[in-house]
């Protein structure tokens, strides 16, 4: 378990934020305003073959499209940041040595709708020593990728929920190698 710290968290239901949405799906409701910071880097322990982040979330009431609700990046206002930035309607993942927003590592999103994201970092791919490549699949299917160096490394930060102008609503998180 990791402990998080709340900012201006009114909880739904008065106890834990857990709420179920307009379609009854359980989900941990974020309102704009509210962000929690998770005592826990995903991108900290990747153990060499690779690692995987998965987050079903939607987000609605968007005032700021350029506003980060889920993050796990150094310097995250930057646009040369280290690690993943999900905002209201794009993905982007950056790596130590490749921070840009093209086609190849970020990926449009919608608004108020329920999105499944699982971002992939593999090294070695198919056991070739020469070849990582880090995949971004949104609601099952693979929409990008870009390969990187073998000396190349994903850093990050603190996983940041939440942000000053849109609701976010969570269905599932969860990280494994």
């Amino acid at each position: 378990a990791h402990n998080v710290t709340w900012t201006n968290m009114a909880w739904v239901d008065g106890t834990d934020g857990w709420t179920n949405d307009d379609s009854g799906r359980k989900c941990l409701l974020v309102p704009a305003r509210s962000k929690g910071v998770v005592s826990y880097n995903p991108l900290s322990d990747f153990k060499q073959a690779g690692k995987t982040i998965e987050i079903a979330y939607k987000v609605s009431n968007a005032a700021d499209y350029n506003e980060n609700i889920i993050t796990i990046a150094t310097n995250p206002t930057a646009s040369n940041f280290k690690g993943i930035i999900i905002k209201p309607k794009k993905i982007i993942v950056h790596s130590n040595n490749l921070y840009m927003e093209d086609e190849k590592q970020s990926y449009p999103t919608k608004e108020d709708e329920l999105m499944h994201v699982a971002i992939t970092i593999i090294r070695d791919y198919q056991g070739n020593r020469d070849y990582n490549i880090c995949i971004i699949y949104v609601n099952g299917v693979k929409k990008c990728s870009f390969e990187f160096t073998s000396s190349d490394t994903f850093l990050g930060s603190n996983l940041i929920v939440g942000s000053e102008t849109a609701d976010l609503s969570i269905y599932k998180m969860r990280v494994y190698d």
